[in-house]
């Protein structure tokens, strides 16, 4: 995985190895300042090495918005590096389902069971919502929580207040679709596209009220999309 930092000065290639390479499961990075060429811009590499439960799946990699610290997630635990010294600078027991703000202030998270439970500046802040969802994602501002719950019989999208844990309002996608989903907010949170896996139709929706303003039909199935910056695409 190769993402960016938000001020576009650091990049981060990141991979996860499992059981069968040969210097055992976990993570590695090289980072890279993009102000100097590739061979002269490696900045630090590092690795962190999985002794507990592996979970592909739910194992991934978040850089924090507006600052050079990264968030792994990796065999039930969240470790915050910082990307200058590869030290720790969070590091928590979480369920395999996690996601961080963009902020990085902010951790919702979830085991195989219920409940969520949010966690900010590394402490756990609330536990249970209402509906013991999945989360999928925060917005942008990293104001607003998305968790998803339910099978393709009766399938349906939360969206909580990220901090607080207030219900703020539901979506019911159409029955019979798939439950993998993919979001996206706009860059002021004030709307939602969803769409399924596999669906050549894209869902806009009011975040506010969960009310479906339009939906984009495509000729083939949607891989991916988002909003553009200047908030009119």
């Amino acid at each position: 995985k190769i993402i960016f930092s938000t001020d576009g000065k650091l990049v981060v290639c990141a991979n996860f190895r499992d059981e069968s390479d040969s210097h055992g499961r976990g993570f590695f990075a090289h980072v890279y300042s993009t102000e100097t060429p590739p061979e002269l811009g490696l900045k630090k590499e590092f690795d962190v090495q999985e002794n507990e439960a592996w979970a592909p799946p739910h194992s991934q990699i978040q850089l924090v918005a507006n600052s050079h610290r990264v968030m792994i997630f990796l065999g039930g635990r969240g470790r915050l590096l910082d990307l200058e010294s590869g030290e720790p600078v969070l590091d928590l027991e979480l369920g395999t389902r996690s996601r961080l703000s963009p902020d990085g202030r902010f951790i919702a998270s979830r085991g195989q069971r219920p409940p969520i439970t949010i966690y900010c500046d590394g402490k756990a802040t609330y536990e249970g919502f209402p509906l013991h969802g999945v989360p999928t994602g925060f917005s942008h501002d990293s104001r607003y929580l998305l968790t998803q719950a339910g099978g393709p019989s009766s399938p349906r999208v939360d969206i909580f207040e990220g901090q607080s844990g207030e219900w703020l309002a539901s979506y019911f996608p159409r029955r019979g679709l798939s439950a993998e989903r993919k979001f996206a907010f706009n860059p002021s949170s004030t709307r939602l596209a969803i769409s399924e896996r596999d669906s050549n139709r894209l869902n806009i929706v009011d975040v506010g009220t969960g009310r479906e303003l339009i939906h984009l039909p495509h000729e083939e199935p949607l891989a991916g999309f988002g909003f553009h910056p200047d908030r009119n695409r």
